[in-house]
């Protein structure tokens, strides 16, 4: 069975969606008008809409080019719900108010179905077309499948950070997902291709996103402040190069991702699989870094300095945070 086959095996039953119509004809230009008409401020509204809109292109029957077109034309907005919706999460006292409660959930919502469109078009039966007589040639040139995954990836890493913002734990799925996506990127050798993130603000790749995913998982981010968990996540995304990823078991590596399960990263010592399908983890460089005065918040009579413009952490949040991304002793999921 090829790869391809393997990943939407694997994956297809996650994406089934009821069936709702489009609430625009299913071109770039249509879409555009009905982005431009979205009521962004008013979270509720616009969440509602989007996810109308990101059930029906799951369930169309379209060409998977033009569902990634119109996928990337909703991107912008997109970004904007969440940047909104995550404003208003930061200035609400916790427990979360019933209204930004709902609020998020729907973003969440959103979030996922747009992720799992990206899926659905990597599992789209002229993703890879065949080489056979070129009966059936791929609707996608390598550079694009590799953003599409890109894509996928990023908005499960996106998803996850959000959902840690209202301490909120991924599901098994999210894990199979990520896992999947990994696995099948690696074996297109796309997963070391650089593209830029979906708010153009960095390059990075498959790979780099899904060590973020798997090491800001490990730092067990419900035991800390808002703050501190955007900084977790901000020096995880500055990191993420430094951590090794190797299929070479050895001694000096930490942490294993079995490629084939729906688990995120568990320690070494518990590794109880046939390693042909893990993947093993070294965060030597990332614990230097972290204990480093690059990051270790200057303390001057007991008050700390946030004057740098770096992510900075107190000692008291370094610990745990350092503790974990050395060992994990139990498995958390």
């Amino acid at each position: 069975m090829d790869t391809h086959t393997q990943f939407r095996d694997r994956i297809k039953s996650t994406l089934i969606k009821p069936r709702v119509d489009l609430p625009f004809e299913p071109k770039v230009s249509a879409c555009q008008e009905w982005a431009d008409s979205l009521p962004i401020l008013n979270i509720a509204l616009t969440a509602e809409l989007m996810t109308v809109t990101s059930q029906a292109l799951l369930s169309a029957d379209l060409n998977p080019a033009d569902k990634f077109k119109i996928a990337e034309t909703i991107k912008p907005y997109l970004l904007k719900l969440l940047s909104t919706c995550s404003e208003e999460i930061e200035k609400t006292c916790l427990p979360l108010s019933k209204k930004t409660s709902i609020n998020a959930k729907q973003t969440l919502n959103v979030l996922t179905n747009f992720q799992l469109l990206y899926v659905d078009i990597a599992c789209s039966k002229n993703f890879m077309g065949t080489s056979i007589n070129n009966e059936r040639p791929s609707i996608f040139p390598k550079q694009q499948k590799g953003l599409i995954l890109h894509r996928a990836m990023e908005l499960l890493a996106i998803t996850q950070f959000f959902q840690s913002l209202i301490y909120m734990q991924p599901e098994l799925a999210f894990w199979d997902t990520a896992n999947a996506l990994f696995e099948f990127a690696e074996s297109l050798s796309v997963h070391q291709h650089s593209y830029l993130t979906i708010d153009d603000g960095k390059s990075t790749t498959i790979e780099n996103i899904f060590k973020e995913i798997h090491y800001f998982h490990i730092a067990a981010t419900n035991r800390f402040r808002q703050h501190d968990i955007k900084i977790i996540h901000q020096i995880l995304s500055l990191q993420s190069e430094n951590i090794l990823l190797t299929p070479v078991h050895h001694d000096a590596l930490t942490f294993y991702i079995d490629l084939s399960s729906s688990s995120p990263a568990m320690a070494v010592s518990n590794l109880s699989v046939s390693t042909e399908q893990c993947r093993f983890l070294s965060n030597k460089q990332l614990i230097h870094f972290m204990q480093s005065n690059e990051i270790v918040a200057a303390e001057k009579h007991g008050v700390i300095s946030l004057s740098s413009s770096k992510p900075i952490l107190s000692k008291r949040s370094i610990r745990p945070v350092s503790y974990t991304h050395l060992t994990l002793p139990t498995k958390r999921i």
